[in-house]
C-alpha cells in the first residue's frame, strides 16, 4: 500500500494550484497543516495566552519525536535552533580548540558552513582548510589526503551543495573520520527532509538544518543534532536559564546543564515556528522518507533527461548515489537568470546559483509537471 495514500496533495500542497514549484532548496511552500498549526498558536495566543502552554509544550515534545524519527536518532539529542547558522555557532563556540588544529570545510561550501569557522581562526588559532572540487564533485581520495597532512579535529560539511546537487556519501565519510578520530559535523539543509539521513549509521556527530527548505516549515525554526556521546564536550557558552537541568525553579542560582540537547534551548522557545515545523515534520515521516526520496529523484530525472536534449550541460551527479533533490544546468548560449524569469512568467519557480540554472522539485510533485517545465524551458527558444 502506497504510503501516500490518505495524503490529498491538493489540498495539503496550495502551491500546486497557481505554480510548478522548483525552488525547495530556496524557501518551501508551507503545506497547509503547517499554516493550519501556525494560525492555531496565533488563536491561541490571541485568544488564551498561559492557559494554553500546556498544549504548547505537548506540541514540542511532538516536534522533538518527529525530528529524531527523521534522524533516526534518540530525542535527547535533538535541541531546536532558530536557523542553521545557530545550530553550528553552537558547536564552533562552545568546544574547547587547540591552536594549530585544522577545521575541513568544502571548497564551494555554503557561507553558513564557512563563517562561523572562519571566525575561530583568530579566535581560537585553528586553521580552515578548504575540501578542493573536482568537477563539480568532492573526492574520497581528497579528503584523505588533507587527513594525512594536517591536524584535523573536525570535518564539517553541506550533506548536498546548494548550488551543484552534489551529496556527499555521509555514511562512508563518517565512517572514515570515526576511524580517524575526527569529530563530524553536517549542515544538512539541503538533504534532511529529502533523503534519509540515519545519524548513528552515518557517524555524525554535530548536524544542523533550519526547516525551511526540503523539511517544509518556517523560516527560523530549526534543529540541532548532538550525538549522545559528544555532549560533554561542550562548554555553557549556549546555555541560559531554560537549558538547565530543574529550571522550573527559578530562585535557584546553580542548575547544571540539561543533560540532553535541550540545553541548547537557550531562553524562550519559538513556539510558533517549531510548532509549524512539527507539523510539516509529520508529513514528511507519514509518507516516509525512503518514498519522499524516491519521488524526488523520479521527478529529477525527467528534468535530466528533456534540458539534455535541450542541450542544456547536467552539472548535478548523474548517479544516484550522489544525487540529489537539486539539478543544475548549464548552456553555453543561455542566461539561466534569463531562463529564470522567463519561466517565472509561466508560473515556473526557479532560480539560478553559480551561473547555473537550478531546479528542485519535492515529493508532491510529479513527472507529468516535470515534462511541462521541460516543455516551458524549449519554449523560451
Amino acid at each position: 500500500m502506497s504510503s501516500l495514500e490518505g495524503l490529498d496533495i491538493a489540498a495539503e500542497f496550495p502551491i500546486t494550484r497557481n505554480s510548478i514549484y522548483l525552488s525547495h532548496s530556496a524557501i518551501s511552500p508551507l503545506p497547509a497543516r503547517t499554516a493550519a498549526a501556525i494560525q492555531r498558536y496565533a488563536k491561541e495566543a490571541s485568544e488564551q495566552g498561559l492557559v494554553a502552554l500546556p498544549r504548547w509544550i505537548a506540541r514540542l515534545g511532538m516536534a522533538r519525536s518527529e525530528a529524531a524519527m527523521m534522524l533516526r536518532a534518540d530525542e535527547a539529542e535533538i535541541g531546536f535552533v532558530k536557523s542553521t547558522t545557530h545550530g553550528l555557532m553552537i558547536v564552533a563556540n562552545s568546544l574547547h580548540w587547540l591552536k594549530g588544529q585544522t577545521i575541513i570545510v568544502e571548497e564551494h561550501t555554503f557561507p553558513a558552513n564557512w563563517y562561523v569557522w572562519k571566525g575561530l581562526e583568530e579566535r581560537a588559532g585553528v586553521q580552515v582548510v578548504t575540501w578542493p572540487e573536482r568537477n563539480f564533485r568532492y573526492e574520497m581520495e581528497d579528503l584523505a589526503r588533507l587527513l594525512s597532512e594536517h591536524d584535523v579535529a573536525m570535518v564539517s560539511l553541506t550533506a548536498a551543495s546548494y548550488s551543484t546537487g552534489f551529496r556527499h556519501d555521509l555514511a562512508a565519510i563518517g565512517k572514515l573520520l570515526r576511524e580517524s578520530g575526527v569529530l563530524f559535523c553536517v549542515d544538512a539543509i539541503q538533504q534532511l527532509g529529502a533523503f534519509p539521513i540515519d545519524a548513528n549509521e552515518c557517524c555524525i556527530d554535530f548536524l544542523a538544518a533550519d526547516s525551511h527548505k526540503w523539511l517544509l516549515g518556517p523560516e527560523g525554526a530549526g534543529i540541532v543534532y548532538v550525538n549522545a556521546h559528544r555532549l560533554d564536550m561542550f562548554n555553557d557558552t549556549f546555555v541560559g536559564w531554560l537549558g538547565r537541568e530543574g529550571f522550573e525553579d527559578y530562585d535557584a542560582r546553580d542548575l547544571p546543564p540539561d543533560p540532553t540537547a535541550r540545553r541548547f534551548e537557550e531562553g524562550a522557545p519559538n513556539q510558533v515556528g517549531v510548532q509549524g515545523m512539527g507539523a510539516s515534520l509529520t508529513i514528511l515521516n507519514e509518507v516516509g522518507i525512503d518514498v519522499v526520496a524516491q519521488r524526488i529523484r523520479a521527478n529529477c530525472r525527467v528534468l535530466q533527461d528533456g534540458l539534455r536534449d535541450l542541450r542544456w550541460k547536467l552539472i548535478s551527479p548523474a548517479d544516484e548515489e550522489h544525487a540529489s533533490g537539486i539539478v543544475a544546468f548549464e548552456h553555453a548560449e543561455k542566461d539561466p537568470s534569463a531562463i529564470v524569469r522567463a519561466l517565472a512568467e509561466k508560473k515556473i519557480v526557479c532560480s539560478a546559483r553559480r551561473g547555473f540554472l537550478r531546479m528542485a522539485p519535492h515529493f508532491y510533485q510529479t513527472p507529468e509537471e516535470m515534462q511541462r517545465v521541460v516543455d516551458a524551458v524549449r519554449e523560451t527558444g
